[in-house]
């Protein structure tokens, strides 16, 4: 059990594609536990996800411009799956938000938010995102508009957050 400790992230991404279905579907059971989603759309989903974390991530850790984030097409979450399995104030669409993200920075949002494996796991991700966002009382200028401009975020994020935990 201590190697597998040990394994890297990208590793682990790979290990469970190379796992056996029964293997790869507990996990991906255990991930998504919803029963309305087929196995199959489970398992491209949280490979699709995790790709989409590991080279945002690389691109964090190595100085890169993540904020023009986009994944390549195979890595990209079904629009379908995001919405079966997320609640709809942060997949709704519409004049503030005119697309959903499926492979961009706001699909990362959305995965990590899926895998969180508890309600209080999930509170505390939106809150943090909640605390980063939510414009300053001490004069100073909110940039979240013009951040959520170049990164392709919701501009009405704060609010999708504000709904979820409340």
């Amino acid at each position: 059990m201590d190697s597998i400790q040990n394994i890297s992230f990208s590793s682990s991404i790979n290990l469970f594609r190379v796992l056996k279905s029964p293997q790869k579907n507990a996990v991906a059971n255990e991930l998504i536990p919803d029963t309305t989603i087929l196995q199959s759309e489970k398992i491209d989903f949280i490979i699709a996800g995790l790709n989409l974390i590991r080279k945002c991530r690389n691109l964090i850790a190595h100085n890169l411009k993540f904020v023009t984030f986009r994944g390549n097409s195979k890595d990209t979450l079904k629009r379908s799956t995001i919405i079966s399995l997320l609640p709809q104030d942060l997949t709704v669409t519409g004049q503030n938000y005119s697309r959903l993200g499926n492979n961009d920075l706001y699909a990362v949002f959305l995965f990590i938010y899926q895998i969180l494996s508890t309600p209080y796991l999930r509170y505390l991700f939106i809150e943090d995102i909640i605390r980063y966002i939510v414009p300053p009382t001490d004069g100073n200028v909110a940039l979240f508009d013009q951040y959520a401009d170049i990164t392709r975020l919701p501009h009405d994020l704060l609010d999708r957050c504000v709904k979820i935990i409340q």
